[in-house]
């Protein structure tokens, strides 16, 4: 019956009252219940500017740590914390500096050694993509255990999954040791058939972020995704995706370089300075002429967004 309440609330002063008044009856799941539901809610109006300085929040926050200590709380729950928190500080609406914040990353992170053992591969996504959201590189201890949980759940990943756990660790800087590149690779070629736009771009930058060059048969199921998921492109997608071949010096193959040419001739009056600078760069760095539609539409482009572009 306290879950369901919790679950049904759609007001961030009703919830916080609710966590005041019933914190003490809290199990582990009403505990990352409300988590769940303050991220969902984070982005509307009333949400408070910085919930962490919120009372009842703050015992929320102690409520979990308690939980970690104690063992109560675990791998979904977990999880589901980690990307809670993550969700409301990209909003702007938990500040991820602050000591109660920290002290609870720290103790989800110890518990986290506990735990992954019992992960699947969402709970291993949505744990290390808070944590890189969140601007938290894990202790060697986490880290370990995390990339012992990529090895294990590799094979059931699905696209999200894996396009998230590679963001995240570029987004960290933390390179994969070589079974869990290995199990992440597996991943890649196995989705590679599922993915969307965003899962190729994301999948793209990490390997270019990290330097990372893509083995033969994922480098093949990206460009075969590049292909399939082109007319639906995002500008920063396919930006992203353009700018990566290049870093990484790679030349894209004939059918790959047209689906981007079209997604980029499609997006390009989309494109931010950034996106536009970064596709114009990508060009460049391979020696590739632009097609007539492509380069009209980028010129268009620097057009558009020059006055807004820094040196």
């Amino acid at each position: 019956m306290l879950n369901g309440l919790i679950s049904r609330e759609n007001d961030p002063e009703r919830l916080l009252r609710l966590v005041g008044d019933e914190l003490p009856n809290f199990d582990a799941v009403n505990v990352a219940t409300s988590f769940i539901i303050f991220g969902t809610l984070c982005d509307s109006r009333p949400f408070p500017r910085n919930i962490a300085a919120d009372e009842s929040f703050r015992g929320l926050m102690a409520q979990a740590r308690a939980m970690c200590a104690d063992g109560r709380l675990r791998a979904g729950e977990l999880a589901n914390l980690t990307h809670a928190m993550a969700k409301m500080s990209a909003a702007g609406k938990l500040a991820a500096a602050d000591a109660d914040v920290q002290d609870t990353l720290a103790a989800l992170e110890q518990r986290l050694v506990r735990v992954a053992f019992d992960m699947i591969p969402q709970h291993v996504s949505s744990s290390v993509y808070g944590l890189a959201v969140l601007g938290r590189t894990p202790g060697a201890a986490a880290w370990a255990s995390l990339e012992a949980a990529v090895v294990r759940v590799g094979p059931g990943m699905d696209p999200q999954a894996a396009a998230n756990i590679w963001w995240a660790f570029a987004t960290l800087g933390l390179t994969p040791g070589a079974e869990a590149r290995a199990a992440l690779e597996a991943a890649v070629v196995r989705v590679g058939p599922r993915m969307n736009d965003q899962d190729v771009g994301n999948l793209f930058w990490a390997y270019a972020t990290l330097e990372l060059m893509p083995g033969a048969e994922a480098r093949a199921a990206l460009e075969v995704a590049v292909v399939r998921v082109g007319p639906g492109m995002e500008p920063q997608h396919a930006a992203n995706t353009a700018w990566s071949f290049a870093t990484l010096g790679l030349m894209p193959g004939a059918e790959a370089r047209a689906a981007l040419e079209a997604a980029v001739v499609r997006v390009a009056a989309g494109m931010t300075p950034q996106e536009t600078a970064n596709t114009l760069w990508s060009y460049s760095i391979l020696r590739l002429m632009p097609g007539a539609e492509t380069r009209e539409a980028l010129e268009a482009a620097v057009v558009r967004v020059g006055p807004s572009m820094t040196p």
